[in-house]
């Protein structure tokens, strides 16, 4: 699909816009020629007709006079059709390079987009790829190298770095205080990090392809820090993840661990889990069996609509039962997956804490069921007894009531436990 974009432009739209810009420029050379030479050649006509001896003296004065203002206008002609020549070709030029900006406007738009790729990310089983955003750290809203965002750590003369993983939907704006407009009236929407950082702390942020499987995105991040640590090695690296993000973090946790990466023990401080779906979603697991309950109808227009609705993104498909590892979605089909272990031992070891949040009746089935509005209660708690075993319980596990998924990231109750955690020096 990406192919088919950049073919229709650059190779229909574009030669069709240089095609029409090299004929323009072809007829206005010719024309500056033509009228050129016309008028050159009408003004020696001129000073020839001048030279006959027999005319009136006046007669001879006029023709030399229209030969030297039919020279004056030949040169203020062909200055005149040089710079509508310059001109033309910059138009041109202009348009050219507005197309390559709609090119790269539309393969963002397609391609670099956070809600393409969460929902459909690669279907069809990674034959057909929707989107093409890559595992890198972000800055003023653009993709930066590991090289720059080192340059800055430098730069800033600190020590630590605070990694912020969003989750689906969402990009590395969720953590900046942002202005929004509700009722005609401006609301700021506070963000961690303008709000609960230490100046010790260097922020870096990060964005993912959601639409990837997450134990890939969750390669990819230790990767990327490892080969951050290559650079800036002994740098403290503290975590704070967010829905989606936090299952990636895992599944860099879990990677870590089985490969006794050096960043474990060596690194990797604080953890922070905001909203974390560690059991999966009732929104993805109604999306998969509505899709698999109509893909085994008898009728043809209901297995259309079931194929349509499992066409998600891997990842999607993997938040549906809280996979992190490759071997969970690779060998086991979408309903045994139900039955297989969520949890292997990743966050043992590590300082972290888990913030959930919940609204409705105390204990009530509906609480259970709805739980933040997009993951049920038991998907928030399924790790809570690996947080409470740890020091300092009552930071570990934090159920902020009243709060849905989306506005526990504003609440004051949540910004005060986190900056209370990155001020302090707990251990696990």
């Amino acid at each position: 699909m990406n192919l088919i974009i950049q073919f229709a432009i650059d190779k229909i739209a574009k030669n069709s816009v240089k095609f029409a810009g090299g004929t323009a420029d072809v007829s206005l050379q010719i024309s500056k020629e033509v009228v050129h030479r016309t008028l050159i050649a009408s003004g020696e006509l001129l000073k020839l007709l001048s030279k006959i001896g027999f005319l009136p003296r006046e007669w001879r004065e006029g023709l030399l006079l229209g030969f030297d203002n039919l020279g004056k206008s030949a040169e203020i002609t062909a200055e005149n059709l040089e710079a509508s020549i310059h001109a033309t070709r910059h138009a041109f030029e202009i348009a050219l390079e507005s197309m390559d900006r709609f090119k790269d406007h539309s393969i963002d738009l397609i391609y670099d987009n956070r809600y393409v790729s969460s929902v459909i990310g690669s279907a069809h089983n990674s034959k057909i790829i929707l989107s093409d955003i890559k595992m890198s750290f972000r800055k003023d809203g653009k993709d930066i190298s590991t090289d720059e965002i080192l340059e800055d750590f430098f730069q800033s003369g600190k020590k630590k770095i605070l990694l912020y993983v969003p989750g689906l939907f969402t990009d590395e704006s969720l953590w900046k205080d942002n202005k929004i407009e509700i009722d005609g009236r401006t609301v700021v929407s506070r963000g961690i990090d303008d709000h609960c950082i230490p100046d010790d702390m260097h922020s870096v942020f990060i964005r993912f392809n959601h639409g990837k499987h997450i134990s890939e995105n969750g390669k990819d991040l230790l990767a990327t820090i490892e080969y951050f640590l290559q650079k800036a090695p002994g740098t403290e690296i503290h975590i704070i993840s967010y829905s989606l993000g936090c299952l990636v973090v895992r599944s860099l946790l879990y990677y870590a661990r089985e490969k006794t990466s050096p960043i474990i023990n060596e690194n990797i401080k604080k953890v922070i889990f905001i909203a974390s779906p560690d059991g999966g979603s009732y929104l993805e697991k109604a999306g998969f069996w509505l899709g698999f309950l109509l893909e085994k109808t008898p009728y043809l227009a209901l297995q259309i609509l079931g194929t349509i609705g499992n066409l998600r993104s891997d990842a999607i498909k993997d938040l549906s039962h809280g996979i992190i590892r490759e071997e969970d979605w690779n060998r086991f089909n979408p309903i045994s997956r139900y039955w297989q272990d969520k949890y292997f031992g990743e966050l043992d070891n590590i300082d972290c804490y888990q913030f959930y949040s919940s609204f409705g009746e105390e204990g009530s089935p509906l609480q259970s069921w709805m739980g933040d509005g997009i993951v049920e209660q038991p998907s928030l708690t399924f790790l809570k007894d690996i947080f409470l075993k740890k020091s300092n319980p009552e930071i570990r596990s934090v159920d902020i009531s009243g709060t849905n998924h989306f506005t526990i990231l504003q609440s004051q109750i949540l910004m005060s436990t986190v900056k209370e955690i990155m001020h302090s020096h707990s251990g696990t």
